[in-house]
């Protein structure tokens, strides 16, 4: 059971004032990495375009030597570096979650890597921002990705189609280091308020999967289909902490009226 989320006292902080950079709020996931090369390597291409915030999906060793060597100039990035045991504990601060496949699907609309990286870069004028990478060999599995309020395919030639995993990091980060001069684009962001994060989320979810119990509509037959249709519905876009607070309030007061025996 989700712990109840304070709807009533979440308010819409301002984190705006807390960075200087937009970078300094996006942080690169990395789910179950393999080999330790890849991930002495991406904390160097995330401190070649001034990401800094590391965070392991499994465990690693930060002092294997291999790890040391490919990350040259950026071990204080490895020291840093935290492990979780989950994705979804990687990501309880994130407002935004972008993650990056190689196959794009077909009910999931890829985005190009500029496209996202201007969405990253609006996003992380005020929120914190995940860019989201799977395993080296299968990439992120399908209720990681569905974690996702976006997806980004890196294009690639035909002829040769798959990208090293510090590489993949490396391009998209690239691709947000250039967006983040576009000022433009992160005083429009200021203005819609704080993001929901992946906490809050899935606390609305949990509050979604109980009053649809206590309604009766989710039932054996279609709770396998549904759960994850309520997930996907909540993480369709980035939700603003003032909207979740609204519908969190309806939800639960739904919810306790059904209980209560009353009309909803």
């Amino acid at each position: 059971m989700i712990p109840p989320w304070d709807a009533e006292n979440a308010g819409d902080e301002d984190a705006a004032d807390k960075v200087n950079s937009p970078l300094e709020n996006v942080s690169v996931v990395l789910v179950e990495p393999r080999g330790p090369r890849n991930v002495g390597s991406t904390a160097r291409a995330m401190k070649n375009f001034g990401v800094r915030d590391l965070r392991i999906v499994g465990e690693f060793d930060r002092e294997h030597p291999e790890c040391r060597e490919m990350s040259v100039g950026a071990h204080d990035l490895l020291e840093a570096a935290r492990d979780f045991a989950t994705l979804a504990d990687a990501l309880a601060d994130v407002g935004y979650v972008l993650g990056s496949t190689a196959r794009p699907r077909r009910r999931r609309p890829s985005l190009r890597a500029d496209d996202a990286a201007r969405r990253v870069v609006r996003a992380a004028a005020t929120e914190r921002v995940a860019l989201v990478f799977g395993r080296e060999d299968y990439g992120l599995y399908k209720d990681e990705l569905g974690r996702c309020h976006d997806v980004v395919t890196i294009e690639t030639s035909p002829d040769h189609a798959s990208l090293n995993l510090s590489q993949a990091v490396l391009l998209l980060c690239h691709e947000v280091f250039r967006c983040t001069p576009e000022r433009e684009a992160v005083r429009e962001s200021r203005d819609l308020g704080s993001l929901a994060s992946q906490d809050v989320l899935e606390r609305l979810h949990g509050e979604f999967v109980h009053l649809a119990e206590a309604s009766g509509y989710l039932h054996p037959g279609n709770r396998r289909a549904m759960i994850p249709s309520f997930g996907r519905f909540l993480r369709a876009g980035p939700v603003q902490t003032r909207d979740a607070r609204h519908v969190f309030g309806l939800v639960r007061r739904l919810a306790q009226r059904l209980e209560e025996g009353g009309r909803p």
